[in-house]
């Protein structure tokens, strides 16, 4: 069944049809590169927290039994009965993923359960227990033809919503630093904003759903040139005065971070044991050695290929500063470019820039911008690419690139 639910009664931008299934609600997206917003989000969570309660309730105690996830959640708990359960709300993105509250004794307990195919999440954050780093307890189950993932709740507060209030301060840096390091070594993917969490100053990574990725060097480019990954973070609610000391300081920790690691091996093989009918060992090993057998050069590597991103970055900012700019000239701009308010509604209460960008080259979506740009801002494409090149220009002798 679906639902094409628009978005609010004011909103000029395109609807996504919802597709009920049998654990919930999720986004159609017709093609991978299809993007959506904060509003798409709410739209889709409504169709189950708008309910009563004890509606809620109910409708989870029955997907709990068709899909036999008491006991799951009995074995997680480590009680022997089905707990009360107080509440459940949809906290999922695209798709349903369920904060459920239960009462063990007479305390409140909640737990995240959510359909999932791999078992990279329990992996995760087992190797970070090992690592001694912060971490939460996630558990992978079978059952009934379906794939589970039960996990602590670790609260509200996701990056994008921490990064929104102030700064972010050098002791935070170092955290973003260690796990974009960790990322990259283990080829860890879809490393945005929203999948982080960040709880009593700890940061932890959420829906670990890539590792031991080929492709995930130039996956983090692009979630860079977008403004979307822990390198991104680093700059919100900073001035541009104060971006390259933020940068050396990240780029200090991720260097720090990468020579600690390398010492890791024999732990990765050991955390990777338990899991190896579901990942590949040989090939996670051969994916972390072939980073870390010359870290130096390595670094170096990452540095430019951050550095450069950046760069990138730095102009898609301008040309969503454009966009906005068009949108508030007249609301109904976009209404016959389906892409760029596609990008309008994904950029509302977000810091990316433009994510895949790249994926549009068979279609001049810069041009039309340019001629929106024109018509409503009276600006000419020359004094944009003007203006874009002098933006990079500064931005390399600011960071002392030679590229």
């Amino acid at each position: 069944m679906e639902i094409d639910l628009p978005l609010n009664p004011t909103s000029h931008f395109p609807s996504i049809p919802i597709a009920q299934d049998s654990f919930g609600f999720r986004l159609v997206r017709d093609q991978p590169r299809m993007l959506y917003g904060s509003s798409h989000i709410l739209a889709r969570q409504a169709h189950f927290n708008a309910l009563s309660k004890s509606d809620r309730c109910q409708i989870g105690l029955s997907l709990f039994q068709r899909f036999d996830l008491q006991k799951h959640l009995q074995d997680f708990l480590h009680i022997p009965t089905p707990p009360l359960i107080l509440d459940i709300e949809d906290i999922g993105m695209a798709h349903s993923v369920y904060k459920v509250v239960v009462q063990i004794k007479s305390s409140p307990i909640s737990v995240v359960i959510k359909q999932e195919r791999f078992q990279n999440q329990e992996f995760y954050t087992s190797f970070l227990q090992q690592l001694g780093w912060p971490s939460f307890e996630s558990r992978h189950y079978f059952g009934k033809g379906f794939q589970w993932e039960i996990s602590s709740y670790l609260g509200p507060v996701t990056l994008h919503q921490f990064v929104q209030s102030s700064p972010v301060p050098e002791a935070f840096i170092s955290k973003l630093a260690a796990h974009a390091a960790l990322g990259d070594l283990l080829g860890r993917g879809d490393r945005h904003f929203e999948n982080y969490v960040v709880q009593n100053g700890n940061l932890y990574p959420i829906d670990i759903s890539h590792l031991f990725d080929p492709d995930n060097d130039a996956w983090t480019a692009r979630y860079i040139s977008a403004g979307a990954s822990e390198f991104g973070a680093v700059l919100c609610q900073n001035t541009d005065e104060a971006f390259p000391e933020k940068i050396a300081v990240f780029m200090a920790y991720y260097h720090q971070t990468l020579v600690s690691l390398k010492s890791q091996e024999p732990l990765l093989m050991a955390s990777l044991e338990p899991f190896k009918t579901r990942l590949d060992p040989p090939l996670a090993h051969a994916f972390f050695t072939h980073r870390t057998q010359d870290i130096s050069a390595y670094f170096e590597s990452q540095k430019q290929t951050y550095l450069k991103s950046l760069l990138i970055f730095f102009k898609r900012r301008y040309l969503r500063s454009l966009l906005e700019d068009i949108v508030k000239k007249d609301p109904e701009a976009l209404d016959k470019d389906p892409i760029l308010s596609m990008y309008a509604q994904a950029h509302i209460n977000r810091f990316w820039c433009f994510f895949r960008l790249e994926d549009f080259q068979d279609t001049p979506i810069q041009d039309r911008l340019y001629t929106l740009a024109n018509y409503y801002l009276n600006l000419s494409q020359s004094h944009i690419n003007n203006t874009i090149s002098t933006l990079i220009k500064t931005w390399k002798d600011r960071l002392d690139l030679s590229l």
